[in-house]
């Protein structure tokens, strides 16, 4: 295989019956100088042999990692950023879907945009039934958009290698179980970085209409504390404190009107 451009890491937890889907999307990939590396998080399902089996199919593409124990998504990822050859790094789901021609357009990006330090981009979500919402950020994300919204789609990112690396990564803090994502955006911006989402929907994210997944409120306590440590590290107006009470009180709300609510943003 050629000089690796990008590589892609996915953390894997008892996802036997989607990662294939997941696989298969980044093998169709227009771009051909990737390479994959995945790492089991000690998953209790079949989840380690679909793995191993695109592993001997792709020796030369896939790389393979393996927790004793579940430790997270972000101990996971860490370990694949290590292992990472690529002039950039993406993030992948092990139960979502790429675009085939994802890779090569944010790889494009990065290449002719330098001031650019990672990409993000659109998503479309779809279930059993195919796709019934979506989402697209804005183009140009400042700090305080990441007070207001997450400002990225996560698994949507393209990386500059060098950017992971002088950041050390995730943490791994159990506090941040659930928002390590967000953590990580301030992180790299308070260090000068800036990130941009191009306005396609490359990802393809699975959620069920029926099983909406939801914080625990503890998990919604702690991203309204990062809300907090963005404004103050940022040095943001006062008001937007008004949106660390915000998130609590999404978390207060009964199951049905929160899926409610979530069903219509992105619907």
């Amino acid at each position: 295989m050629s000089e690796i451009i990008v590589s892609v890491i996915m953390s894997a937890y008892n996802c036997a019956s989607y990662i294939d889907e997941a696989i298969d999307s980044i093998l169709k990939q227009t771009l051909r100088e990737w390479e994959l590396i995945i790492c089991d998080d000690g998953s209790a399902d079949g989840t380690w042999a679909v793995i191993s089996k695109y592993r001997k199919k792709y020796p030369e593409r896939i790389i393979a990692l393996k927790n004793k124990e579940n430790r997270k998504q972000a101990y996971s990822r860490n370990r694949c950023i290590k292992k990472a050859r690529g002039q950039y790094i993406a993030i992948m789901d092990a139960d979502d879907l790429c675009d085939p021609t994802r890779l090569e357009k944010q790889a494009a990006f990065l290449s002719s945009h330098p001031e650019i330090d990672f990409v993000g981009t659109g998503m479309t979500i779809f279930d059993e039934q195919g796709p019934w919402g979506e989402s697209m950020p804005k183009e140009d994300i400042l700090p305080k958009d990441l007070i207001v919204g997450s400002g990225f789609i996560a698994a949507s990112c393209m990386f500059r290698r060098d950017v992971l690396f002088s950041v050390k990564g995730y943490r791994t803090n159990p506090n941040y179980y659930f928002v390590e994502d967000y953590e990580l955006f301030q992180r790299i911006y308070l260090a000068g970085y800036r990130g941009v989402n191009l306005q396609e929907p490359l990802y393809k994210y699975r959620e069920y209409r029926q099983t909406i997944k939801r914080r625990h409120f503890k998990n919604r306590i702690y991203g309204a504390m990062l809300i907090a440590r963005g404004i103050r590290i940022f040095k943001l107006s006062p008001i937007l404190y008004l949106r660390v009470f915000r998130g609590i009180m999404v978390g207060l709300l009964p199951q049905n009107i929160y899926i409610f609510l979530h069903r219509r943003r992105y619907s």
